[in-house]
């Protein structure tokens, strides 16, 4: 018995396909700066709410310490924002550590002054914004 198959030819797709590859070294430009952008929201933010934490600011010198990178990892791309923790040595904090301790409270420290959290909260609709321009930035890019 032969077998029948439906065949469907697609004008265009292939264009389409080149389109969305050439967009591709553009999108992951826009994509690398608004990540850049999104640290650098969190970043003041993060430094601002350290500034005004209650019922005392966090030293100036751990505030200015404070970094941020972008990293790339196959299709995702990641912020961060903050302090390295390194291994923990009860006699030589570093400065990640530090700032743990300083936003959450220790029995030494106390309150915790919850910086982080505001931060966070704070930062989350700049953010959110800023990704979605860029998001509708490369969707403008595709449909042209």
């Amino acid at each position: 018995m032969a077998k029948s198959g439906i065949s469907l030819k697609l004008d265009g797709f292939e264009e389409m396909l080149k389109d969305i590859e050439a967009a591709g070294g553009t999108i992951n430009k826009a994509v690398d700066s608004t990540m850049k952008q999104s640290a650098q929201i969190v970043q003041s933010e993060l430094k601002k709410q350290m500034q005004g934490a209650s019922p005392k600011a966090v030293d100036s010198g751990l505030i200015n310490r404070m970094s941020s990178s972008v990293k790339w990892e196959g299709n995702v791309f990641t912020a961060e924002v903050g302090y390295k923790k390194g291994s923990y040595n009860p006699k030589k904090l570093d400065d990640g550590y530090k700032a743990v301790f300083i936003n959450y409270g220790t029995p030494r420290i106390a309150p915790p002054r919850g910086f982080i959290g505001k931060a966070k909260k704070k930062a989350k609709q700049p953010v959110k914004k800023a990704q979605e321009q860029t998001f509708k930035k490369i969707l403008e890019r595709l449909q042209k």
